[in-house]
């Protein structure tokens, strides 16, 4: 995959070379530039969302990254996200190298529609680079139809197209009675209707069952080894690059703290620090 757009200047005087539209972020919502010092901005409240995101802002545009980085960690601990929050954390985190965390919150904020352009373009953008540096990560086929069963399907549609099955085993049982000309047709209907029914309900129940165990994630950090067992002392059974998805078990990295029990999107499975990666937020 290659990049379709070039470099352009973002602000004017700073040097900074930024991604092709994504000024357009600072049109989304006001921003507030303080004609006082940046000390005494900061010093001005801090609880309140939008003011944290507008001293935000400023210290992005000043090209103060890890200010801005501050306030924006202080609105995210506070439950308050949005599509433009999220967007200015990955291009502050793109500006400091660090590609990883970028790539993370560009991919948090496509589930806004109001970012999601600018957000899917910087996302794709952080990709290439990651892989001109580390190459292609890996990922199977049947680890991409479970993630996608657990995090973007779930079980609902599932429900539904047990009862709908359900019910037209049972209306169809009924209805032969009724007509006995049709028989025929309707018992093949209750058939395959029940056939069908098996694993539709089973895929159901198994969903809703580990729909509070799994939780998709992504390695943000370099340098991260993926060991046999919690611990510096385990075996290493390979080295992970920033961008690397994976599905952790809730349950059995609860008995470990500071250690994740993931499956990776290449199919290994293992541990690897929990500071090292970050978990996806549902919406």
């Amino acid at each position: 995959m290659r990049c379709s757009f070039r470099f352009r200047n973002c602000f004017p005087g700073l040097g900074i070379l930024t991604l092709p539209g994504l000024f357009i972020l600072f049109h989304l919502v006001p921003v507030l530039f303080f004609t006082g010092k940046a000390d005494a901005a900061a010093q001005s409240g801090g609880t309140d969302p939008q003011l944290l995101f507008n001293e935000g802002n400023y210290f992005l545009a000043e090209g103060n990254y890890r200010q801005a980085l501050d306030r924006y960690y202080e609105i995210e601990s506070q439950g308050q996200y949005s599509g433009p929050l999220f967007l200015n954390m990955g291009l502050a985190h793109k500006h400091l190298q660090q590609q990883g965390k970028a790539l993370y919150y560009f991919q948090q904020a496509s589930a806004f529609p109001e970012v999601r352009a600018n957000a899917l373009e910087a996302r794709d953008f952080v990709s290439e680079r990651l892989f001109q540096r580390f190459g292609e990560i890996p990922v199977l086929n049947t680890w991409t139809w479970r993630y996608r069963l657990l995090f973007d399907t779930g079980f609902a549609p599932f429900l539904f197209l047990s009862l709908l099955l359900f019910n037209i085993c049972l209306l169809g049982w009924a209805a032969q009675w009724f007509y006995p000309k049709w028989r025929t047709n309707l018992r093949y209907a209750v058939l395959f209707s029940f056939l069908a029914l098996l694993p539709v309900s089973a895929s159901c129940y198994w969903l809703w069952s580990v729909s509070d165990r799994y939780e998709a994630g992504l390695v943000v950090q370099e340098q991260v080894s993926l060991r046999e067992a919690p611990g510096m002392q385990s075996r290493v059974l390979l080295e992970l690059s920033p961008g690397f998805r994976f599905v952790k078990d809730r349950d059995t990295s609860k008995l470990q703290p500071g250690y994740l029990n993931v499956q990776l999107s290449n199919g290994m499975s293992g541990w690897i620090p929990a500071e090292s990666a970050r978990m996806f937020i549902s919406f």
